[in-house]
């Protein structure tokens, strides 16, 4: 048995902030499994907040920033 998707989006988030989402491509799960989904996330010629980019830069110059990811 296995469990079919149609349309499925995945969010990034730092911290509170939304940063980007895409949708996945369709694909099949055999329950009672797990699998790994690939995803791109990009944002060009946006704003982002200027909370948000100070953020990541103080992550950064402690040499990591961790970001959420929603399915």
């Amino acid at each position: 048995m296995s469990i079919s998707y149609d349309s499925v989006q995945s969010a990034l988030y730092y911290k509170l902030g939304l940063i980007s989402s895409t949708l996945l491509s369709p694909f099949q799960q055999r329950t009672h499994s797990q699998m790994v989904l690939e995803a791109s996330f990009s944002e060009a010629n946006t704003y982002a907040r200027k909370g948000v980019v100070d953020g990541i830069n103080e992550d950064m110059g402690r040499g990591i920033v961790s970001f959420d990811v929603n399915v």
